[in-house]
């Protein structure tokens, strides 16, 4: 079937032929990074997508434009951390092979792959979620460091609306200085809370 649960759908294959990204004989897009992927996430942005009921992004819509239609089958998985074992001429300067990296690709522009062994991570492929890769840091296990990529991307996003809106309706009011975080204890309000205290 083409949707389902995770336990329906999702079948492991070994038949699969590599990314031709790997090939040394193939030039790479001078921003791509091809990563050997050590953990991911099973989001519910996964779950949903596998039964295709992820606000319309997996069914196409007439009436919606921005709808993605996935071919099946797809390797799911937008979130990971691994090594880098390729990259472009441009990215390698900044993630040079064997760097250990964080990527997010966004869901809305058909680009998963994550839960594969290795994925190619592409800046070009952007769409309403604007993909990023960063280093990962060393004080972060491999598991802690792929459990933070959503968290910090919407905390950060958050704060930063919340900050500059503040700055642009008073510079001067000491409202501007303080700050109510709802939902304080999960994952997004931690970040949120460290990264207030260090404005």
């Amino acid at each position: 079937p083409e949707y389902g649960t995770l336990e329906d759908i999702i079948k492991y294959r070994e038949d699969l032929q590599e990314p031709p990204e790997l090939d040394d004989n193939k030039k790479l897009h001078p921003e791509d990074v091809v990563v050997r992927v050590y953990t991911a996430t099973v989001a519910v942005d996964d779950i949903h997508g596998a039964e295709g009921t992820y606000l319309s992004l997996f069914r196409t819509s007439p009436t919606k434009k921005d709808d993605v239609s996935v071919t099946h089958p797809y390797i799911p998985g937008f979130e990971c951390c691994g090594i880098v074992v390729r990259a472009g001429e441009k990215a390698i300067e900044k993630y040079p092979l064997g760097s250990k990296v964080m990527c997010f690709q966004s869901t809305r522009n058909q680009h998963f792959g994550t839960w594969g062994e290795y994925f190619v991570f592409s800046p070009r492929r952007k769409a309403i979620d604007d993909p990023f890769i960063f280093p990962k840091p060393d004080n972060l296990s491999d598991v802690e460091a792929v459990a933070s990529i959503v968290p910090l991307r919407v905390a950060t996003a958050t704060l930063s609306k919340a900050v500059f809106k503040a700055m642009e309706e008073d510079k001067t009011d000491d409202r501007a200085k303080v700050m109510v975080v709802v939902g304080a204890s999960g994952a997004i309000g931690t970040v949120v809370l460290q990264a207030a205290r260090n404005l």
